[in-house]
């Protein structure tokens, strides 16, 4: 463990960018477009948000065919533990789902 801690570097910035240099190359574009939606909410986003901008990336007009009806406990569940593991893996701890 004491290794582990000497591994983790001091300054925020050399921090940061080991973060997001253990993200595969393959998610650096979703990961940012992620992050610059939760900077420009100002808030705490609904994990749905999160889910509409991967059904985005997937289909560029997936509004146009998306049905409109509220979803249920089981869908919102669904979704956010969907949503939770994306995160993790793109963002890496930087942005995370809470209830």
């Amino acid at each position: 463990m004491r290794r582990r801690l000497e591994n983790i570097p001091t300054d925020l910035e050399t921090f940061f960018e080991q973060i997001i240099e253990s993200v595969e190359p393959f998610y650096h574009e979703k990961m940012a477009t992620t992050l610059q939606i939760a900077l420009e909410a100002r808030q705490l986003a609904p994990a749905a948000i999160h889910k509409f901008h991967d059904d985005e990336y997937e289909d560029e007009e997936y509004a146009l065919k998306l049905l409109l009806q509220p979803f249920d406990s089981d869908q919102v569940a669904s979704m956010q533990a969907r949503i939770k593991r994306r995160l993790s893996g793109r963002c890496r701890g930087l942005l995370e789902v809470n209830k």
